[in-house]
């Protein structure tokens, strides 16, 4: 008998395939100072996000062709076309 944790398709992908959080911690609350570890991570990552931004060129009509399909959708989506 054997499981899945024993197969050589584990092995190969086991270290490429684990998720390691980039801003909570597995350790479980530990306090304040752990939250407010938590909480400088988060807004750093918020604030180097921001910095590299670019603004992607897109041509005006596709823009008014994009938010009519955004249009559509919310109205039939949200209920618009409760009868």
């Amino acid at each position: 008998e054997t499981n899945y944790l024993a197969t050589d398709h584990t092995l190969r992908h086991f270290r490429s395939e684990l998720w390691l959080p980039e801003l909570l911690e597995r350790t479980g609350w530990s306090g304040m100072e752990t939250e407010e570890r938590v909480l400088r991570r988060a807004q750093k990552k918020v604030d180097d996000l921001l910095s590299t931004y670019r603004k992607p060129e897109v041509s005006e009509d596709l823009l008014v062709k994009l938010r009519a399909v955004v249009e559509k959708a919310r109205k039939n989506l949200a209920g618009g076309n409760r009868r």
